[in-house]
C-alpha cells in the first residue's frame, strides 16, 4: 500500500525481515472462496501466509538436516516451514548449526575446544556484517568471534564463517526471489510490475537484493520486474488503508 499510492504498478508487497510473508493484487473472478457483493470492485488482496508454505510436507525434499534440527527446537514445530528456511529470526541459528557440525566433524576451529556456540548465541546480523566487502577483509569476522568469547580463531576459520553465512543467505533470497515469480506468473505480471519489499534482511544485507533480482532474471528471463523499497510500509500502508476504508465509507452512506 505505501508503495502503490505512488507507483499504480505495484501488484505485490514482500516482507523480509524477522518473519516473512507476501500480499498481491488478485482479480476477483479468480478467487473461488468469494461469495458475497463485489460492489463494483474488480480486484483483492490476498494474504498468502507464505510463510506457512511447506506446513503440509512439500518443501521435505528440500529441506536439510539442519533445517530439520532448528525446526525441532522451535516452539512451533509443525508450522512456518517456509518461514523457517528465510527469515531473519532464524539465518543466524542455521549459520550456528552448520558450523558446530563442522566444529564436531574436525574441520573447523580445529584444536579449539570452544563450547562456545551454544544454542542461539549467533545473531542474524552477524550474516550482515561478516558478508560485507570482498571477502578480504576478516576483520568483522574476528571481532564476532571475540565478541563471542572464542579465542584462537584463524584466518581460516574466518574464510569459512563467510562462505557458511553467504550459502544461507544466498539460499534465502533464492527462495524468497522463487516465491515472488510464482506469484508474477500466477497474475500474469511479468513485465512492467513493481514489487514493494519491506524488512531488514531486505534492507540491511548487503547482497541480498542483487542475489534475488539475479534469480529472478534466472527464472524469468527478461522480466521487466523492479523491486522498490518500501518506506515505513507499516506506518504509511496502514495510514493509506484507513484513508480508503474511510472514503468507502463515506460514499457508502451518501
Amino acid at each position: 500500500m505505501a508503495v502503490g499510492i505512488h507507483d499504480p504498478d505495484c501488484y505485490v508487497g514482500v516482507i523480509l525481515g524477522t518473519g516473512t510473508n507476501a500480499c498481491y493484487l488478485e482479480d476477483l473472478k479468480a478467487v473461488k472462496k468469494h461469495k458475497g457483493e463485489s460492489n463494483g470492485h474488480t480486484h483483492v488482496i490476498i494474504n498468502t501466509e507464505w510463510g506457512a508454505f511447506g506446513d503440509d510436507g512439500s518443501l521435505e525434499k528440500w529441506r536439510t538436516s539442519f533445517d530439520r534440527e532448528l525446526h525441532l527446537n522451535t516452539k512451533n514445530t509443525t508450522k512456518k516451514f517456509f518461514e523457517k528456511m528465510i527469515s531473519g529470526m532464524y539465518l543466524g541459528e542455521m549459520v550456528r548449526l552448520v558450523l558446530k557440525k563442522l566444529q564436531d566433524d574436525g574441520l573447523f576451529l580445529v584444536g579449539n575446544a570452544s563450547d562456545k556456540l551454544r544454542p542461539q548465541v549467533f545473531e542474524s546480523s552477524y550474516l550482515s556484517d561478516i558478508e560485507t566487502g570482498d571477502g578480504t577483509d576478516l576483520s568483522a569476522c574476528k571481532a564476532i568471534f571475540q565478541k563471542l568469547g572464542i579465542d584462537g580463531a584463524t584466518d581460516g576459520d574466518c574464510r569459512i564463517v563467510r562462505r557458511v553465512c553467504e550459502a544461507i543467505s544466498t539460499r534465502a533470497a533464492r527462495l524468497a526471489a522463487m516465491g515472488i515469480v510464482t506469484i508474477l506468473r500466477k497474475i500474469g505480471k511479468l513485465d512492467k510490475c513493481t514489487v514493494a519489499i519491506d524488512g531488514t534482511l531486505y534492507e540491511k544485507h548487503p547482497h541480498f537484493r542483487e542475489r534475488m533480482i539475479s534469480t529472478m532474471e534466472e527464472l524469468a528471463p527478461g522480466n521487466t520486474v523492479q523491486l522498490k523499497k518500501s518506506e515505513d510500509g507499516s506506518g504509511r500502508g496502514a495510514a493509506t488503508v484507513a484513508a480508503v476504508a474511510c472514503r468507502l465509507y463515506n460514499q457508502h452512506k451518501n
